[in-house]
């Protein structure tokens, strides 16, 4: 009897001192917003530990990206897109992620699903056209990022690419 009721003191004391997995998440984003992503990798593990999320899964990949480790972002994109299918922010990232790692086409791949999602994503756009740039593919480069620029993308070079455009 004194063990079970020992077993259920330390069973409940660890309950009241146990973070949540949204406790863990929002140490992470404190963490991000600080610059310490290695910090922040580490309590967004945490949550999904106890819960995995598509939400949790992005931010984790945001930064493994910030710290330049693109296959384990391009993998955490890869469970947040598993589960939630129409998360466009996911695909835009990822596509980053593989464009840094020099996936082009793998890159495109993903932007084309972002802007399926949303017709409107103007950073999608721009950054295929950037992509189909880079393969020489001037006249879709032309037409996405005409499009991004059309949709109030506003990027400092923007009128390079409409002069090269023109």
């Amino acid at each position: 009897m004194k063990k079970l009721l020992l077993i259920i003191i330390v069973f409940v004391t660890s309950l009241s001192f146990g973070q949540t997995a949204k406790e863990f998440e929002d140490k992470g984003i404190a963490k991000y917003g600080l610059k310490d992503f290695k910090g922040a990798i580490v309590d967004y593990t945490k949550s999904l530990e106890l819960s995995p999320n598509s939400l949790t899964f992005t931010l984790r990949a945001m930064s493994k990206f910030e710290l330049k480790d693109y296959q384990e972002a391009i993998a955490d994109f890869t469970q947040a897109i598993k589960y939630n299918g129409k998360n466009g922010f996911a695909y835009v990232n990822r596509g980053k992620a593989k464009f840094e790692n020099s996936d082009l086409k793998g890159a495109i791949v993903d932007y084309t699903k972002a802007i399926k999602i949303n017709p409107k994503d103007e950073e999608a756009y721009f950054n295929r056209g950037y992509a189909k740039y880079f393969l020489k593919d001037k006249v879709g480069a032309c037409l996405d990022i005409n499009k991004a620029i059309k949709l109030g993308y506003s990027q400092e070079n923007k009128f390079y690419w409409k002069d090269l455009c023109e």
